[in-house]
């Protein structure tokens, strides 16, 4: 009987914990200690660096999450994006300047798990770009 409630208390605890992941602050890019994919079709190394974002800032509100993002664009101004999650791993979707995005975000413990499909066309051809995101605060 002691083992089990020990099993039970710690269950607990961790779901506790889960439940107080909170993302909310302002964040700023640290391209040292990111990883970033390759990226094909002549965009070169470090790619994706480029098109990060230099500052986040996040609201979570118990299963919701608003994320804007800034970033310079190619004429060197800056562009502001938001994208709303709900955390429950209901899909989300936002229109862009160039298609719509489909998210679904969940957390997983202590890890949020967001997966999302962006619908584009170029040049009469529709495609669609996958990206799986896990994000998790650690010290420092």
């Amino acid at each position: 009987m002691r083992v089990l409630t020990f099993i039970t208390m710690l269950m607990l605890s961790a779901a506790l914990f889960a439940a107080d992941v909170d993302f909310s602050g302002t964040w700023t890019l640290n391209k040292d200690k990111s990883e970033f994919p390759e990226m094909s079709q002549g965009r070169g190394r470090g790619g994706a660096a480029r098109l990060a974002a230099a500052n986040m800032t996040i609201m979570q509100k118990k299963n919701k999450m608003t994320v804007e993002r800034k970033r310079a664009g190619r004429d060197g101004e800056e562009r502001v994006t938001e994208t709303k999650f709900d955390l429950n791993g209901k899909m989300t979707k936002e229109k862009g300047r160039r298609g719509t995005t489909e998210h679904v975000a969940q957390l997983n413990g202590i890890v949020l798990h967001v997966e999302s499909v962006r619908f584009m066309e170029r040049q009469g051809q529709e495609f669609e770009i996958v990206t799986t995101q896990k994000w998790s605060l650690v010290d420092g």
